[in-house]
């Protein structure tokens, strides 16, 4: 069985194309802590019809995001000759956990409770 999940952030806004069938996709790249502190592994992912016109619509680079998926290998030649592997993970599932907005929002929320609260503070 080839699954797996990756919980992470966007390194850049995702891309959105269309396949010579017609299928809208979108590619993105996520960031995800490796096992070390000082570790991070990043994953090249594609995603597929709706996940990815949802993917596209609220997702933006720095977003936190956990997906599901299979993962991919494709061997190919470079230009030099030299032959290359490279793997992706084909999303099944998204889960949007925080976006920038949904930060900047509830950031400035806490600093508006907290400008409105100083007066009644009880110590």
């Amino acid at each position: 069985m080839n699954k797996i999940n990756i919980f992470g952030r966007l390194t850049k806004d995702p891309e959105s194309f269309t396949a010579p069938n017609g299928i809208d996709l979108c590619n993105f790249s996520v960031a995800s802590n490796g096992r070390g502190k000082d570790k991070t592994d990043f994953f090249n992912c594609v995603a597929f019809r709706e996940t990815a016109k949802n993917i596209l619509t609220y997702c933006k680079k720095g977003d936190r995001i956990n997906i599901a998926g299979s993962m991919e290998m494709n061997n190919y030649e470079k230009s030099d000759g030299s032959k290359a592997t490279n793997w992706k993970c084909n999303v099944d599932y998204v889960e949007f956990v925080t976006t920038k907005a949904d930060k900047e929002t509830n950031t400035s929320k806490q600093k508006e409770l907290e400008e409105t609260d100083n007066d009644n503070l009880l110590f």
